[in-house]
């Protein structure tokens, strides 16, 4: 076996763990659901404050009581929110990887991915910029352990570029990846904030070009 299938069985070993656990965290029950995604728009309109167990039940359609069958209390149900979505696109992302070659045009793809996410799902991308994060608590959350797997599957793809000797091997993959994600969010703020159409494509050119900068070898281009 030559030394780049070893490489690639590697890669792909470490993308079906993590697409593995994501499964396994993934909730499949229609009622819980129908809750998590009343709450998400209740949530981003009113705050979590201002929301109401009895206004998001009356939202999903369900006797308040319902509610408290599935989630411990109103801050339980929040992080639902990001548990449930986090998974989603990462599950989304993963299927979408497959067949395309390269650690770099696998990050495009996720980048743009995740842009296009944060912009047809306007109530979960600002509940999770602009109030979850906000909350030291989450961290202690299911909802920051899958948000850590997938962040994982970014991490899997710099390592895959750096052993291919597509990126170079004297970059943090850490910090790589927290550029990645932490640019993606910060560029979705004035979208949230003022209404601006987020443009995908030139966004994702625009990042590729900043990042692979520093990342690609010397007779590279992108």
């Amino acid at each position: 076996m030559t030394k780049s299938v070893v490489k690639m069985n590697d890669v792909q070993n470490e993308i079906k763990k993590i697409a593995t656990n994501l499964k396994n965290n993934k909730d499949e029950g229609s009622k819980k659901r129908r809750i998590i995604a009343a709450a998400e728009q209740i949530f981003a309109q009113k705050g979590f404050f201002e929301t109401t167990i009895s206004a998001i039940a009356k939202e999903a359609g369900v006797a308040e009581g319902t509610i408290y069958e599935y989630f411990e209390n109103k801050k339980d149900l929040l992080y639902a929110v990001p548990e449930q979505n986090t998974i989603e696109y990462a599950d989304f992302a993963l299927n979408h990887l497959q067949g395309i070659k390269g650690a770099t045009n696998k990050i495009r793809k996720i980048i743009w991915f995740q842009l296009d996410y944060f912009r047809t799902h306007r109530n979960y991308t600002k509940l999770m910029i602009l109030e979850i994060r906000r909350g030291p608590d989450y961290f202690k959350s299911k909802a920051y352990e899958n948000l850590k797997l997938y962040s994982d599957l970014i991490l899997t793809i710099i390592r895959e570029g750096i052993r291919d000797g597509e990126i170079v091997s004297d970059v943090n993959p850490y910090i790589v990846r927290d550029m990645i994600l932490g640019t993606i969010e910060h560029i979705s703020i004035p979208w949230l904030v003022f209404g601006r159409e987020i443009p995908i494509d030139d966004l994702v050119e625009d990042i590729c070009k900043v990042i692979f900068s520093g990342l690609s070898l010397k007779d590279m281009t992108f």
